[in-house]
């Protein structure tokens, strides 16, 4: 997991995952791999996460009217209301590996979604990511980040 150590003399890790999880897992996917890629000349960078692609939809997101109450936060709070909404299928093995055994991911984008969001530069975005893998072994992103470059 070269590509998780920092710049440091002694390639010392430079996140702290038991602190801020989010900054940590942005830090490694984007800081370090894909911003390397862009180091080295990528144009455009491959993406740091489920690079194999297996299919793109365009589509409408509406939340349920009849929706639970228990249900009715955030995002599904807005009852009736439609999305624009680009869906992608993929895994997190290379596009030439086989995908047999591997991570199977669905990536939601939700736009012109009103609301405060964590990122600027993804202001009327809403992102859902789903991941399908044969057991659930890490159940928040602390136990994600910490374990990321053992599974790598």
């Amino acid at each position: 997991m070269d590509h998780l150590k920092s710049d440091s003399p002694n390639n010392s890790p430079c996140v702290d995952c038991t602190k801020d999880p989010i900054e940590s897992l942005k830090a490694m996917f984007v800081d370090m791999v894909q911003a390397g890629r862009i180091r080295k000349g990528q144009c455009p960078a491959m993406r740091p996460v489920f690079l194999k692609p297996h299919g793109i939809a365009a589509a409408e997101f509406k939340i349920r009217d009849d929706l639970p109450e228990k249900f009715r936060i955030g995002l599904f709070s807005n009852l009736g209301k439609s999305y624009p909404t680009w869906v992608r299928f993929s895994s997190d093995t290379t596009p030439t590996n086989t995908d047999f055994k591997s991570t199977l991911g669905i990536g939601i984008k939700l736009f012109d979604v009103e609301g405060e969001k964590y990122s600027a530069t993804l202001m009327r975005v809403h992102l859902i990511s789903l991941c399908r893998i044969l057991m659930h072994f890490l159940s928040t992103l602390q136990k994600i980040c910490v374990n990321l470059p053992k599974l790598v």
